[in-house]
């Protein structure tokens, strides 16, 4: 009997890992029309989701912040200060002739939340085109009118965020087992 115990135990712990393995979240954010990126272009920009947070593009971070500004993702399979040559540029001449689509695939790791940490992957396209703004400039001797190159969003640009799913209440459906103990996931019904 107790062989049997055993044996249903290590199945059932056996089919909760795969489960976790297969199982994944894919969270999108809707980046705003219009928004203004500066000088720097869209790979150096702060950009605040219709469904709320915060995803700050460039040096020497890339990362979302979401709404609560507790948690974090950010990517780390670059190092600090490469974020903007992780991004592949395309050129969207239907858009306009100064039209691009800037991409950016990372893998990304949460802050640590009761010293767990949870990985996940990042996608985000963005549509922007640039223009020439222009702005004075005054000092003592006079105003001079001058010119430089911004960048704004287009329609269509987004961000995903894929990440293992949780359970309910928010925790690891396979929890971290310390002492060598076997742990089984929370059953949410």
């Amino acid at each position: 009997m107790r062989k049997l115990v055993l044996l249903v135990l290590a199945l059932f712990a056996v089919i909760a890992v795969a489960t976790h393995a297969s199982a994944q979240t894919t969270t999108n954010y809707t980046l705003p029309t219009g928004t203004i990126c500066g000088t720097q272009g869209p790979e150096h920009c702060t950009y605040y989701p219709t469904e709320g947070g915060r995803f700050v593009t460039g040096d020497p971070w890339t990362q979302y912040v979401y709404a609560d500004n507790a948690n974090v993702d950010y990517c780390f399979d670059f190092t600090a200060y490469q974020s903007t040559s992780a991004w592949a540029v395309t050129d969207t001449p239907n858009l306009g002739s100064t039209a691009k689509l800037f991409t950016l695939d990372c893998a990304t790791q949460s802050n640590a939340v009761n010293s767990v940490r949870s990985e996940g992957t990042l996608h985000a396209e963005i549509h922007a085109f640039s223009y020439l703004a222009s702005y004075r400039s005054c000092s003592r001797s006079g105003c001079v009118t001058r010119f430089r190159t911004e960048w704004a969003v287009l329609d269509n640009s987004f961000l995903s965020i894929t990440k293992p799913s949780t359970v309910a209440d928010g925790s690891d459906p396979m929890p971290v087992c310390r002492h060598n103990k076997m742990c089984l996931p929370t059953v949410v019904n």
